[in-house]
């Protein structure tokens, strides 16, 4: 569902993100029990730049980024297939262990802005 509509300046010839176009996301991602795994906030964090339509992005954000405008938020619920599938993210601790990021099979929310979209130069 869309927190917030975005909308497209006149002069903005890429206001809907299309294939090829370079795109600027800020984003909150969250495991099925509502803890944050990820997000583009914080201390040294910026919007991810990505390329759209390439395979940088997860599949299910590229679903819901290409309905979206430039500025709209929209929260998203995203299955295993379209995220991180039957692997999850595993990641090594401090202490040298190893522990899911992502579990297996993990249905996966997101709050996606969609910050800027650019055609990339020639």
């Amino acid at each position: 569902f869309d927190l917030k509509e975005g909308s497209c300046a006149v002069f903005n010839i890429a206001c809907s993100p299309n294939k090829g176009d370079l795109v600027k996301i800020k984003y909150k991602a969250y495991l099925s029990n509502g803890r944050m795994f990820d997000s583009s906030d914080g201390p040294g964090r910026k919007p991810l730049a990505a390329t759209f339509g390439s395979g940088q992005l997860l599949p299910g954000w590229e679903e819901a980024l290409a309905g979206m405008k430039e500025g709209g938020t929209r929260v998203i619920q995203v299955p295993p297939a379209l995220a991180y599938g039957e692997k999850g993210i595993m990641i090594e601790t401090k202490d040298g262990s190893t522990e899911y990021l992502v579990p297996p099979n993990e249905k996966l929310q997101y709050e996606l802005t969609l910050v800027q979209v650019a055609i990339p130069p020639p």
